[in-house]
């Protein structure tokens, strides 16, 4: 064909540098095609919450979205490296603004009771459009960023490593944190509960939020982080005993200080998600393939068997299909419906653009409310105070934290920043060696879907403190070049 967008060679056809061969034609048919149709299939038809004409024009916009997201997952999972920051975006786009919000329109049943117009749910749409724009011109590689990773080829000899000793010092100070905030300090039946309860349990013993927030933020990220890098160690071959015993000590206590229907399901899917990163970068896999659909199919599932785990706790058990169902048009998948609920309380002129000020909230989510008495609640919250819910812990994806801040600059900006610091994270090509960059890779796509999903305080107070533990453990200066 001409211009070279398309040519045939066997059973496969390369379309604008994308293969399809069998299996990318399974995973098109599969994503684009087969699992939104299974939903819409399974849909009772006396649900009714548009015309017929407006449900189509939602249906066909919102599959449009799942069909691109589908598209450049494909492409990415065949890219020659480890793109994990961009994939895990597009999965987030496939699953919370495609597929689900697909599911959740034509059921006529939007998390939260939330009623937008079609005109709400037409803007919802353009502006995750939008923000998948802004995503793809940050995420797009200069010239600048090609003679550096030239650079890091020609030098590639230059392989920096943390030593023992330091991974050592780090890993006992985490310990000695997540022993004494844990089990040392907190009754265990506390840590092996649900978050509601721990968090009722931590305020009867005199603890307020945000001192609960510092204990909880000291007691999970650093034995976290000082994991992964053990695991890394562990994976790369360096093997000693007392690595393996450092390791022993840590898995335990991690697993108590991380129980999992005690910590919010976002974190405990991004903590899965970074030990399987982990397990790919050092299994010398160079192209995703399978691997992508696999981490599709565990968004639909994460979620709700994590919802089910935590109802079986408090003894409102579902069936296992009911969880997964119910699931899907509640809470853990509410950013179309939280994106059109901010253009409810907008056009009711009850939520105004704050000019940066959420932002700041953010970036100093450590200043506590007994210094900043007007601190900004987050955005979630906001909108959900504006439109009178009674329940207020609510997700603000990034595209609704850049509106609330800076209107429709804001939404553009925060995604081409968010793809513009995602490409060199991809491009981490030293895989073989643990340092900072090559370990953001591993770490940062798993918190992608609480930094996407929000709100951004939330996302500051986990993702902050883990990169600054993690930079702290593996910066330049305080390593050794390896021989």
């Amino acid at each position: 064909m001409a211009h070279g967008y398309a040519h045939c060679r066997g059973t496969e056809m390369r379309v604008r540098g994308v293969t399809f061969g069998p299996s990318q034609f399974l995973m098109l048919i599969s994503l684009a095609v087969i699992i939104p149709g299974a939903l819409l299939l399974s849909i009772d038809q006396n649900f009714r919450l548009y015309s017929g004409a407006e449900k189509f024009a939602l249906q066909l916009g919102l599959w449009l979205l799942t069909s691109f997201a589908t598209l450049r997952l494909i492409r990415l999972s065949g890219d020659l490296g480890l793109p994990f920051m961009a994939m895990a975006f597009y999965v987030f786009i496939y699953v919370w603004c495609g597929v689900i919000p697909l599911y959740q329109i034509s059921v006529g049943l939007l998390p939260w009771r939330i009623l937008p117009s079609f005109a709400n749910m037409a803007v919802c749409i353009v502006i995750i459009a939008a923000s998948i724009a802004a995503f793809e011109v940050g995420y797009r590689p200069d010239r600048k960023a090609r003679l550096a990773a030239q650079g890091r080829d020609a030098g590639a000899d230059r392989v920096f490593a943390i030593t023992e000793t330091r991974l050592f010092l780090f890993s006992a100070i985490a310990i000695a944190f997540a022993a004494y905030f844990g089990p040392l300090t907190t009754p265990i039946s506390t840590l092996m509960s649900d978050r509601a309860t721990s968090l009722n349990e931590a305020i009867e013993l005199g603890l307020t939020r945000g001192t609960r927030l510092v204990q909880t933020t000291l007691m999970r990220i650093p034995i976290f982080i000082t994991l992964l890098a053990n695991l890394w160690f562990l994976r790369a071959r360096r093997i000693s005993l007392p690595l393996l015993l450092l390791i022993a000590v840590q898995i335990p206590l991690f697993t108590l200080v991380n129980f999992p229907i005690a910590v919010s399901r976002a974190w405990l899917g991004g903590v899965v998600l970074s030990f399987y990163f982990l397990w790919l970068v050092t299994s010398n896999v160079r192209t995703m393939g399978i691997q992508t659909f696999a981490i599709v199919l565990g968004m639909f599932v994460m979620y709700p068997l994590a919802h089910y785990a935590r109802s079986s706790a408090l003894n409102t058990p579902r069936t296992l299909s009911e969880s997964i169902f119910s699931t899907y048009t509640e809470g853990s998948f509410d950013v179309a419906a939280m994106t059109a609920a901010l253009f409810i309380a907008t056009d009711r002129q009850e939520f105004e653009i704050s000019w940066g000020e959420q932002l700041l909230a953010a970036l100093f989510f450590w200043v506590p409310r007994s210094i900043w008495d007007d601190k900004p609640v987050g955005t979630g919250a906001s909108i959900g105070t504006a439109l009178d819910f009674e329940f207020t812990n609510l997700s603000a994806p990034l595209w609704i934290e850049g509106y609330a801040n800076f209107g429709w600059i804001g939404v553009i900006v925060f995604l081409f920043l968010l793809g513009k610091v995602s490409r060199p994270i991809d491009g981490a090509d030293r895989i073989d060696a643990l340092d900072f960059r090559t370990f953001l890779k591993v770490f940062l796509p798993g918190t992608m879907f609480i930094l996407m999903r929000g709100d951004l305080i939330t996302a500051f107070t986990v993702i902050g403190p883990a990169v600054v533990f993690a930079w702290l453990l593996l910066s330049p200066r305080f390593v050794l070049r390896s021989r």
